[in-house]
């Protein structure tokens, strides 16, 4: 879980689905849009047709907040993204995941991470 500054509303949640603009890769989808805020937001979901059972959903999600955690810095302000789990991503290992999540946020945003 990201802190406070960094985590998505439930609000913004429902306004990113609807006006964001969507990303895919092969294993990840990222769903980003504008929003008045100072920082960058992210979540990430990961639905039960990816895993079943609840712990592996959520040590997936927190690896992809732990690579998002590591580029945060770099990325620019005021944008609200959703990083939606793919049914493939759960057979990833960490450093393919990395390397995933790093061109999903370079191409979206439009910069070398």
């Amino acid at each position: 879980m990201l802190r406070e500054p960094w985590r998505v509303s439930k609000v913004l949640f429902k306004d990113i689905l609807t006006r964001g603009k969507t990303i895919h890769a092969p294993h990840l989808s990222l769903r980003l849009a504008v929003i008045p805020a100072s920082s960058t937001k992210m979540a990430v979901v990961v639905p039960k047709k990816v895993q079943a059972k609840a712990h592996d959903r959520n040590l997936l999600r927190r690896r992809i907040y732990a690579i998002v955690r590591q580029y945060r810095d770099n990325l620019p302000q005021g944008f609200g993204g959703l990083i939606f789990a793919k049914p493939q991503a759960s057979h990833l290992n960490h450093s393919d995941l990395q390397a995933e999540v790093r061109g999903l946020l370079s191409n979206s945003f439009g910069i070398d991470l």
